[in-house]
């Protein structure tokens, strides 16, 4: 079993240098594993052949490798000590479905069925209906044609080469933080924050989109400014969809405003759709940052629905500080009184007026209360300004008149 970074690559270049003559188990830190062998050592990434085909995965990913013959290999060893049986045929018909092995599985279920036509389990695995006491594959479950079986092949070729692509992508993208953007190579003001600028600049393939946004969204604010340049960049769906995530959810407001203007240019009426959705989240965070965006935007088709959400009530617990002028009050009745204790005169001089408690006399008295509360929403007033051109404060009445004299 293998553990450590170190180990593991080691462990990478003795399996690839072998030829990937052996193959193993690679436990995922997520959960789940992959049954495969290693074909090629990308450095941060392997590219490992399993049963479905070829496909890359980064070492970060991986806990722990547990070394073992590949999937076909074990199914060639038990192919060989299989008989012409139901009990065997069947057996390993289980096994290669629990393997991933369909292809095989079938093989060995249409075996099951020459040794006994009407073996109930194989036949409905394999997709069989009984009608009059016969064994019929319908229709609308039946095998795919050729033409059908040639487009699933290359679909799932493209997949392939798809995520292939977008882990090398994001290795790159990686690399490039660790060497050049991160804090501790030197900050935004340096060299090596340039090149690296650069260097993700330079790269113009959408597919990279996964990697710029996965690595850069969880890094410093400049190495977040980078990620919106960049994204800004590509004129494609996912993009967008980033940009306009970013805009709601990014913690800087720099780094928020930065997207919202990016998303100005893009003549998608999707954008300010999903803002002005946006203004109905339970969240107030991205309420107020949904407003924000609008307002960079200069949606108008937003303001009937931002002059709701100007000002709004709750119930909170406040803190209430009274003035309690009680000065005089004292002063008039609180000098010293003479009375007697057990047959002696004693002076007295009340310290408060105790009905109001000890204190009280200072000149105010604070305590927290629930009380209903207005909030009011600078953001979304900033953001009918920045619409309107005016500035009609928190009137949601003057805001509707203002709409309705505009026809918006």
């Amino acid at each position: 079993m293998i553990s450590t970074k170190g180990v593991l690559r080691a462990g990478v270049v003795c399996l690839c240098a072998a030829g990937a003559v052996r193959a193993d188990v690679f436990h995922l830190r997520e959960g789940g594993k992959l049954d495969g062998a290693i074909v090629e050592d990308l450095g941060d990434a392997l590219r490992i052949r399993t049963v479905n085909g070829v496909s890359d995965i980064e070492k970060e990913r991986v806990a722990r490798i547990e070394k073992g013959d590949p999937p076909w290999v074990r199914y060639e060893k038990k192919l060989k000590k299989c008989g012409e049986t139901i009990k065997d045929q069947l057996a390993l018909a289980d096994w290669c479905r629990a393997t991933g092995m369909k292809t095989e599985e079938r093989r060995h279920l249409d075996r099951v069925i020459a040794l006994d036509a009407h073996h109930v389990d194989a036949r409905r695995r394999l997709g069989f209906v009984q009608e009059g006491g016969k064994w019929i594959k319908p229709k609308s479950t039946g095998a795919m044609s050729e033409a059908e079986r040639t487009e699933r092949r290359r679909a799932q070729a493209d997949e392939r080469r798809v995520q292939e692509k977008i882990t090398e992508y994001t290795v790159k993208v990686k690399a490039v933080y660790r060497g050049r953007l991160s804090e501790k190579v030197g900050g935004e003001g340096s060299k090596a924050f340039a090149d690296g600028r650069r260097q993700i600049l330079e790269i113009s393939d959408p597919l990279a989109i996964p990697g710029i946004t996965s690595v850069l969204s969880s890094g410093h604010v400049a190495a977040r400014r980078l990620m919106v340049e960049a994204l800004a960049q590509f004129d494609v769906d996912e993009a967008t969809m980033n940009l306009v995530a970013i805009a709601l959810l990014d913690p800087s407001k720099e780094v928020r405003a930065m997207a919202a203007r990016a998303l100005k240019p893009r003549k998608d009426d999707r954008i300010v759709l999903e803002l002005r959705s946006a203004l109905r989240s339970e969240e107030e965070a991205i309420l107020r940052n949904a407003a924000a965006a609008l307002g960079i935007l200069k949606a108008k088709s937003a303001v009937r629905d931002l002059v709701p959400v100007l000002s709004t009530e709750t119930v909170g617990l406040v803190r209430v500080s009274r003035w309690v002028s009680l000065d005089s009050l004292y002063g008039a009745y609180s000098d010293w009184q003479r009375y007697r204790v057990g047959g002696f005169p004693v002076l007295y001089k009340p310290s408060c007026i105790w009905a109001m408690g000890p204190g009280s006399i200072i000149g105010t008295v604070s305590g927290y209360e629930y009380q209903v509360i207005s909030i009011h929403r600078t953001e979304v007033q900033e953001a009918l300004i920045e619409i309107s051109g005016q500035n009609l404060g928190f009137d949601a009445a003057a805001w509707l008149k203002w709409a309705d004299d505009n026809g918006v």
